[in-house]
């Protein structure tokens, strides 16, 4: 057992769906956070894990976008988006969250899908309910997949498909008649897609996409360091 303080242990139950994924793929193993209590440090010790956002701004046309630190399984949005794999199979990190949080309901309407598709593709997208979670729908979308280490060749030529990702996000956002969607970094995680040309690609395409459209949506992303910057330099 290793003693950490309260920051420490704030920031491991924040990663905590990651971290297991990643330790178990890695090492065979997990881990787990004593004194702690619904994911967050326990109350007797004054901490409590709150949504934090770290950036906004208002682009051309009205489109509002937010850059926050928080919890996508508690977020209160019209829609959440699932970094998913094209077997809709939720096993690991954001997905495998996601899945638990909004219980049998999500599994089963995937289960449906993929009866009928076989697979998903990479860079489409589906839309399911939301079972328990706090919004309305569910958007599944499938972003590339990169070895470790992938050459710089590699990363843009998945970064089409990435871009793609997010261009069909978006359009079952318009089609489901939603005003706002969480986005988290797909593909940045498991996937190994790099989270800073991550970042950059589902800015740049943010803004493309609604270039072209008249309606306003407030798009809500779950991340920090990058997509600030991206942002900024969009502005």
């Amino acid at each position: 057992m290793i003693p950490v303080s309260e920051e420490v242990a704030l920031l491991l139950t924040e990663c905590r769906h990651e971290l297991t994924s990643i330790l178990q793929s890695k090492f065979g193993c997990t881990f787990v956070c004593h004194n702690v209590e619904n994911g967050s440090p326990s109350k007797s010790r004054g901490a409590e894990m709150r949504p934090d956002v770290r950036f906004r701004v208002k682009l051309p046309k009205g489109l509002k976008i937010s850059v926050w630190k928080d919890d996508l399984t508690t977020h209160r949005v019209d829609a959440v988006v699932n970094a998913a794999n094209g077997d809709l199979i939720h096993g690991a990190g954001l997905a495998s969250a996601l899945s638990k949080a909004g219980g049998k309901e999500i599994e089963e309407e995937c289960k449906r899908i993929i009866r009928k598709i076989s697979r998903l593709p990479t860079g489409k997208a589906v839309v399911t309910t939301a079972g328990l979670l706090p919004c309305k729908k569910v958007i599944h979308a499938v972003g590339p997949e990169l070895p470790e280490g992938a050459s710089h060749k590699d990363v843009e030529e998945a970064g089409v498909l990435l871009r793609e990702a997010i261009f069909n996000i978006l359009a079952k956002v318009e089609e489901e008649r939603l005003q706002s969607v969480a986005i988290p970094a797909i593909s940045s995680g498991l996937f190994h897609f790099p989270l800073k040309r991550c970042a950059d690609i589902i800015v740049q395409t943010l803004k493309e996409y609604h270039d072209k459209k008249d309606r306003t949506h407030i798009i809500i992303i779950i991340s920090i360091q990058f997509f600030c910057r991206a942002l900024f330099l969009e502005r």
